[in-house]
């Protein structure tokens, strides 16, 4: 449907055992939501239990939409590979309200659909139709403690805004638009005060107990109330707390420590609409030891590993009878978003060309004037064949520059072997933040320079990432990623027509099911590596090095790059354009040279060479000119 919106805020819902709290837990979110206008993903993580809140949250999706035993999905390319299982399985189960390690996924089987306004709808909740969004149900395979069930909740959100949220109905869902207007406003994270609290004598107590030894911890932020778990975040910071620590003690101290601007607001509080809470006071106790333990060690205690038994996912709207959600046509088809598209060279033209093949518009686009080597060229020519503006050599430190990329009203920033880093308001400018595609199999090769650096390393296998934008460059969640092969033989520039390439074909997957939810982006997994900016002058040969090692040099440097060089006693430049191991020759000193006979080398189709001694063997230079 080429009116489907792209979504406001995500609400992350932890429960344990709250069969009876769950349908109006529901109905009180989404018609809040719906009402404000905002269109939301509701992630409600089970955390393990013997009750039916799986069932009875799966009853509330169209018939057939979701639900999917753990193990991972066949034939998906569009998600990049989670993490194994392995004997995370088998270890002790932590007691209720005792955080453990946010758990590994093993996999997903989900089904998702966007939503329609239901015509049955009275004006109320023809209001509420605006606000559209889509149900996701995880359900873990034992209890592993409220904030690690938080935690795999986290790592799903796909939304700029964030709203954690208890499931006993003590705190109102009425609040979530008042939290989101804050962080749209500035703030990084919002926490909220509990009024006139409706709790036993007990759990208050203990409550003022935690909050004393709470502020003895000196978080970032003050937290007047840091047993509330109604609380707001910017996804940036969600993000760099998974990228940093990951592991859950205590959300509102950790998420805190990553929030720059924190503000509060007071709440009604409620006594609880059902049952009681199985997050008990000795859990809390437990939890709070935890979380002193886990801050002395630097958030480094090893934890245990709890797993994902099923998922289910569907769309959500308010109706008049309560929260319904028929199925209607799959999204990610043509149409489904607006993009700007920030974008330099063959990789960055070639990718555009494939985001005009999803169907999906760009509304402008954004390019740099083409620099000194020539051979790269802007997006000029391209935005005015799709008739769309075109901004050159752009500087987003300026204020009215953001406005203007505002007004475009994108879903998504998308960048495209772009130069410059965006600044964060240049990513809050559009709805779903930005992506961007990398030449490397991230976390990999972050930095400038990929394609250069891989080929100097000798790696044989390359490939490239699309991910979600942050403020630390290449390190967002990963939204699809493919690999190819290094030949021995190839060159930066043969490996960057491979990027340009698989760029091409992730822009083409992944594009509209991103802008569709359809795609949870993970967290990036393995060694990471960053390199910096290369220079010409990086180019230098040091003949002392391997034979190998100044090959890889030459493939990685040469045309159309500046290309590997040398300088002579006698003052020339010798630059080498292609070169050879030559095992067979005879033995040279490193820098000692030597032209090689037709003798020599009688088959090669490119004549005799010139040898070059080097660290082991001689290097035999093929192609190469003198300078000076």
């Amino acid at each position: 449907m080429g009116n489907e919106k792209i979504l406001d805020v995500a609400v992350v819902i932890p429960a344990l055992d709250e069969e009876r709290n769950l349908p109006l837990l529901l109905d009180r979110v989404v018609r809040s939501l719906g009402e404000a206008g905002l269109s939301f993903e509701l992630i409600v993580v089970l955390d393990g239990g013997s009750d039916g809140s799986f069932e009875v949250l799966r009853s509330t999706l169209p018939a057939g939409r979701g639900g999917g035993r753990q193990g991972r999905p066949q034939g998906s390319e569009l998600r990049p590979s989670l993490p194994k299982v392995g004997a995370a399985t088998r270890q002790q189960t932590p007691s209720p309200g005792e955080a453990g390690d946010s758990p590994a996924c093993a996999g997903e089987g989900s089904l998702e659909a966007p939503l329609e306004d239901r015509e049955t709808m009275g004006d109320s909740a023809a209001r509420a139709g605006e606000g559209r969004g889509r149900l996701v149900v995880v359900k873990l395979e034992r209890t592993v403690g409220q904030h690690a069930a938080l935690a795999e909740g986290l790592r799903r959100v796909t939304a700029p805004f964030v709203v954690t949220l208890d499931a006993d109905l003590q705190n109102p869902p009425e609040a979530i638009p008042a939290i989101v207007e804050k962080l749209r406003s500035g703030a990084d994270a919002v926490g909220t005060i509990r009024k006139d609290r409706n709790d036993s004598l007990g759990r208050k107590g203990a409550s003022m107990l935690f909050r004393a030894a709470f502020a003895a911890l000196r978080p970032r932020a003050r937290i007047s109330d840091p047993g509330c778990m109604l609380r707001g975040y910017r996804k940036e910071v969600v993000d760099e707390w998974l990228s940093q620590d990951g592991k859950a003690y205590y959300l509102p101290l950790q998420l805190g420590l990553h929030a720059k601007t924190y503000v509060e607001m007071e709440t009604p509080h409620s006594a609880r609409n059902s049952g009681d809470s199985r997050y008990g006071l000795a859990g809390l106790v437990r939890l709070f030891g935890r979380v002193v333990r886990g801050r002395l060690a630097r958030w480094s205690l090893p934890q245990a590993a709890p797993v994902v038994a099923e998922v289910a996912t569907g769309a959500l709207a308010p109706a008049a009878d309560g929260v319904s959600g028929p199925p209607v046509a799959d999204a990610g088809k043509g149409g489904r978003g607006t993009v700007v598209v920030l974008g330099y060279g063959l990789v960055g033209r070639a990718c555009l060309q494939a985001v005009v093949e999803t169907g999906v518009r760009v509304a402008a686009v954004y390019t740099h004037s083409q620099g000194a080597d020539r051979w790269q060229e802007g997006l000029e020519s391209d935005a005015k064949r799709l008739a769309a503006p075109c901004f050159v050599d752009v500087d987003f430190s300026r204020p009215e520059e953001i406005e203007l990329l505002k007004s475009f009203a994108p879903d998504v920033l998308l960048s495209l072997y772009y130069r410059d880093v965006l600044p964060a308001a240049a990513l809050r400018a559009a709805r779903l933040g930005g992506l961007n595609l990398h030449g490397s199999l991230l976390p990999a090769y972050r930095g400038r320079a990929p394609v250069n650096w891989m080929v100097l390393n000798g790696e044989e296998v390359g490939g490239a990432t699309l991910h979600v934008m942050r403020r630390k460059p290449d390190s967002g969640p990963i939204v699809g990623r493919k690999e190819f092969s290094i030949e021995q033989r190839d060159t930066a520039y043969d490996v960057l027509l491979k990027v340009r390439d698989t760029g091409v074909e992730l822009v083409r997957e992944c594009l509209g099911p991103y802008l569709a939810g359809r795609i949870v982006p993970v967290q990036q997994e393995g060694p990471v590596s960053t390199f910096g900016r290369r220079t010409p002058e990086d180019g230098r040969i040091d003949w002392s090095l391997p034979a190998r090692g100044i090959y890889n040099l030459v493939r990685a440097v040469t045309r159309p790059y500046p290309g590997a060089f040398a300088d002579m006693p006698d003052g020339r430049r010798l630059r080498v354009w292609q070169a050879e191991e030559a095992p067979d020759a005879g033995p040279l000193e490193p820098g000692g040279m030597r032209e090689e006979t037709g003798e020599e080398a009688p088959q090669r189709p490119s004549g005799a060479g010139l040898l070059v001694g080097t660290g082991t063997v001689p290097l035999r230079v093929v192609e190469w000119e003198w300078e000076g």
